[in-house]
């Protein structure tokens, strides 16, 4: 009898079992029949987008970005056919879902797409990880259009998991000189927020340059590295006529010094004289 009921038992408890796992086949049907037919209607919606301030676009941008992974392949089978905007939309929806799905599609908008579109996955590149994205930002560093050049110039700083960072600052160093004012303040701070040494000349050469904004892009770099060849030209930046750069090149000598003499040129001049090394 006991034999029986334990026999009686256990099939119920496979029976449960059974239906469980039946009812979460079909909820997992469900999930992905739903994700299939949202996706599908919001793609349908970017068609019709001629405008990002639109409610109906928004919307669709939303919906994609929340269906995430789910989105990426029927957004970038659909992506040739959208009109302008909705391609742009699309773009957005792709640096927002963050996965090696859309990581590989923004890798080829920043390569073959219309110079806007590449310097949106550009930008959105930056925060990815890995040497196929270090390659792509720093082939967009030779582009012909100054946004594209900009917004690589950026990304190469945003992160560097995944990236060689002599090869980084390299780049980027090049990128200090371009002949463009705007990429060579981005490519500038960002040898900053890489924070190795190796940037050193290219922040010296920063700092010695005729434009103001780029020796702002150099003292703030200035603060993130610990190099103290850029203590004299700081310190000669304390006796300029823009205060406000003088007070950010005594918050950099700070950092790379320990002192605090505030915008006081004599007291930087002295101390330094007494304090360089030696070589």
């Amino acid at each position: 009898m006991t034999r029986r009921v334990a026999s009686h038992v256990l099939e119920q408890v496979g029976a449960s079992r059974r239906v469980l796992l039946l009812g979460l086949c079909l909820l997992g049907f469900s999930r992905s029949a739903l994700a299939s037919d949202a996706v599908a209607r919001a793609v349908e919606d970017l068609s019709t987008c001629h405008s990002v301030e639109d409610a109906l676009c928004q919307s669709a941008l939303a919906r994609l970005t929340n269906w995430g992974e789910e989105a990426v392949e029927p957004l970038a089978a659909a992506f040739d056919s959208l009109p302008p905007t909705g391609q742009v939309l699309a773009v957005t929806a792709f640096a927002r879902i963050g996965c090696p799905s859309s990581t590989r599609f923004l890798l080829r908008v920043a390569r073959k797409g219309t110079p806007s579109h590449r310097a949106l996955a550009l930008g959105a590149l930056g925060s990815r990880p890995g040497p196929e994205v270090q390659r792509a930002l720093i082939e967009a560093l030779a582009a012909p259009e100054i946004p594209i050049r900009v917004a690589a110039a950026e990304g190469l700083g945003r992160t560097l998991e995944g990236r060689e960072v002599v090869g980084l600052v390299r780049a980027l160093s090049r990128a200090s000189s371009d002949r463009s004012e705007t990429v060579a303040v981005a490519a500038v701070q960002s040898l900053g927020l890489v924070g190795d040494n190796r940037a050193a000349p290219a922040v010296l050469g920063a700092l010695a340059s005729p434009r103001i904004s780029l020796r702002r892009a150099a003292v703030f770099s200035s603060r993130m590295l610990s190099d103290l060849r850029l203590v004299p030209p700081l310190i000669e930046l304390l006796r300029g006529e823009d205060r406000l750069l003088a007070e950010d090149a005594s918050r950099a000598l700070t950092h790379l010094t320990g002192q605090t003499f505030s915008v006081d040129y004599a007291l930087w001049r002295g101390w330094w004289r007494e304090n360089c090394p030696k070589r």
